[in-house]
């Protein structure tokens, strides 16, 4: 057996009641046993992003960034990165958000300052999705990618947000 295949197995064989070769044989072999599967409820269910949201604690931070942003190099190494960057505007940064907070509660949200008059049409579709009294935090270049980089960063999810400044860096509030 691939070791990738044991942890879900096993899993399957705990939520299921039954043992290991019965779990394999409900899965692989269409086998006797009936295996019932665990649904999840939420409106997020992509499983790396719940993985990456449940590690997260009060003051954590996870950042939205648009697809001209260098998840790479502007990220901390610890960081989780999540690539929901399907194809340009798929899937846009306000959707991304929305899910997250049927997950997570946030206390504040930091975003970078744009130049002198550009018109950040982002803005307004945030502040319609984030809690009443978020407070919304600007921060120069360089400051929002020394946060951004800061060991409290453990979640990075890659949009296809095609709109320039519409990186988002959430705080995360406590329940």
């Amino acid at each position: 057996m691939v070791l990738s295949r044991a942890r879900p197995l096993i899993l399957t064989a705990v939520f299921t009641g039954c043992n290991l070769p019965q779990a394999v044989a409900g899965i692989y072999g269409g086998g006797r046993y009936p295996v019932r599967m665990m649904m999840i409820k939420t409106e997020l269910i992509h499983p790396a992003l719940i993985g990456a949201l449940a590690k997260c604690g009060h003051k954590t931070q996870v950042l939205i960034a648009d697809s001209n942003y260098a998840v790479v190099t502007n990220a901390p190494r610890q960081a989780e990165v999540v690539y929901l960057n399907l194809s340009p505007g798929v899937l846009p940064a306000p959707l991304i958000l929305e899910k997250l907070l049927s997950c997570i509660n946030v206390e504040q949200a930091t975003m970078m300052a744009c130049p002198a008059g550009f018109t950040n049409t982002v803005v307004a579709e945030y502040q319609q999705l984030l809690p009443a009294g978020c407070p919304l935090v600007y921060l120069p270049r360089e400051g929002f990618y020394c946060q951004v980089k800061s060991e409290q960063t453990l979640l990075v999810i890659a949009s296809g947000e095609q709109r320039r400044f519409a990186n988002l860096l959430l705080t995360v509030a406590p329940v």
